[in-house]
């Protein structure tokens, strides 16, 4: 009895200790440029991307077009990030879904 009740409290302080090296994707964002993959839908047709995006205070910020074009915050009300991911609606009715791949810039 007092073997099973000590092997259950080890479990259970071990199962629910946290490591110094694991991330949780609710993490807010550092500022700054990431690569993600975007994917807009319009009426017409849905397209994916990989392109290069800005956050600040874990908020898109713009999404830069290769051609040099971008979208900001002009064009859309500012969407928070959520494990990585966030999805909007531009002035065009466009809907973008936005998942980060890794930070920096795409190439």
């Amino acid at each position: 009895m007092k073997i099973t009740c000590l092997l259950f409290c080890f479990i259970l302080i071990f199962g629910c200790s946290s490591t110094s090296d694991s991330h949780n994707l609710n993490d807010q964002l550092h500022d700054g440029m990431y690569c993600a993959k975007v994917r807009v839908e319009t009426k017409e047709k849905i397209k994916t991307y990989k392109l290069t995006i800005t956050t600040k205070n874990n908020y898109l910020q713009k999404i830069n077009w290769p051609s040099g074009g971008w979208l900001d915050r002009s064009h859309y009300k500012l969407p928070e990030f959520y494990d990585n991911e966030t999805t909007l609606i531009d002035d065009r009715g466009r809907k973008f879904e936005i998942k980060i791949i890794h930070r920096g810039e795409c190439k």
